[in-house]
């Protein structure tokens, strides 16, 4: 058993680096110089090779068969119930803030369909959950992760992919400093990352007020 709990984890330590990797703007870049046009494709690409990648991952957890060594039970799965629930929240909220057919790589492939170019600079908008928190998605899937009966499959899942997490957005918020500059920076100091304290701490200021 251990050794297929070692061997999960290095799938998903796996998944998680070629995700990030294939995510980088130098393998974009990249793409579009080689692709040419075609390179409209690959947002839709990465996503479908995303999905079908967590497949074998996901069966292959499932078939390690062991007992739970936590479990919910009652009254503290109430605390499971709202972790779900703001997680539910934080998902949908967070998918206002996005462009759903950017996000899919719709709209791209319709843009160079159209023979259109769209060469101007990105525009940082916040509005919604991401007053709250930056990244509302992935608080989200933290919640989801962790708000379940644990074992040592999910244990080793839940630990790889919140290290994971972490790094990933580390990257990510580099990329996004360097897209947007100044602006971000002060959305950095203004709002939190995870876990909305910022927020809070405005929030109960503004109460004492």
């Amino acid at each position: 058993m251990w050794s297929d709990l070692v061997t999960l984890g290095l799938c998903w330590a796996g998944y998680g680096t070629v995700h990030s990797v294939l995510a980088a703007p130098s393998v974009a870049n990249w793409i579009k110089q080689c692709w040419g046009v075609a390179a409209a494709y690959y947002r839709l690409t990465y996503n479908v090779v995303s999905i079908v990648g967590l497949i074998p991952i996901l069966w292959f957890s499932v078939s390690i068969h062991v007992s739970p060594i936590l479990q919910w039970v009652w009254p503290y799965t109430l605390i499971q119930y709202l972790c779900w629930a703001l997680g539910i929240l934080f998902f949908a909220l967070g998918m206002r803030g996005y462009d759903g057919r950017e996000f899919l790589g719709i709209r791209q492939i319709a843009a160079y369909r159209a023979g259109s170019c769209d060469t101007s600079s990105p525009v940082l908008t916040i509005s919604g959950i991401h007053r709250v928190v930056r990244h509302p998605w992935y608080l989200a899937l933290l919640l989801f992760l962790w708000a379940r009966d644990v074992s040592v499959v999910t244990l080793v899942t839940n630990a790889v992919l919140t290290v994971y997490l972490f790094i990933g957005t580390y990257f990510e918020e580099r990329k996004l400093v360097v897209m947007f500059g100044v602006p971000y920076r002060r959305y950095q100091e203004t709002v939190s990352m995870f876990f909305p304290i910022k927020w809070l701490n405005q929030l109960v200021s503004s109460i004492k007020l």
